[in-house]
């Protein structure tokens, strides 16, 4: 747990360990994974495959978002935690557990639950987000056409006679020059 943000709006964040190591916890059973918090598989490998680490009980962090049902309660339906933004106001759960041994223990919080109480701050910010970058899509410059035969044909005829008397007198400094040899 850490504290954040500045004296005027302070910020707390928390985050729970995805894997507690096998010697802290020897007899923990591996707990199934929720595919939208490991959408890569990585987790549900490590569990299988590695002897050091384990994703138990104690890892698990339910999300949740507080809504209204017909009859006016309200109840927390389970979400996926791709749904929690920054800014969100959010409603957390955690246990406080002991570990160790004799008069060696430690306290440590585990995050158990994140329940989601408001998001219009976030959405209000994404609509705006959005609002904006199709805006700047809108605006952009669009590219003018140009074709080769706008041009007049007085400019072109004397852009090529240009051409010829410098060409011309390139030639004639080389065969002065050929001459002094």
């Amino acid at each position: 747990m850490a504290t954040k943000g500045t004296a005027e709006q302070p910020m707390l964040e928390m985050s729970n360990r995805i894997f507690t190591p096998k010697v802290e916890a020897p007899n923990m059973n591996p707990a199934t994974v929720n595919p939208e918090m490991d959408e890569n598989g990585f987790i549900e490998r490590i569990n299988a495959t590695n002897g050091m680490f384990v994703y138990g009980e104690e890892n698990i962090v339910l999300y949740g978002e507080e809504r209204m049902d017909a009859t006016g309660r309200k109840k927390t339906v389970c979400i996926p935690p791709q749904r929690l933004h920054v800014g969100d106001i959010v409603d957390i759960a955690f246990s406080m557990v002991a570990f160790g041994r004799g008069s060696e223990l430690k306290a440590r919080l585990l995050l158990r639950n994140i329940t989601l109480l408001d998001a219009t701050h976030t959405q209000k910010w994404l609509k705006e987000k959005v609002k904006a970058q199709s805006l700047n899509i809108r605006m952009q410059p669009t590219l003018k056409r140009r074709l080769e035969f706008e041009d007049d044909e007085e400019n072109t005829g004397k852009r090529m006679k240009g051409m010829d008397i410098e060409n011309n007198e390139n030639e004639m400094e080389d065969d002065e020059e050929d001459a002094r040899l």
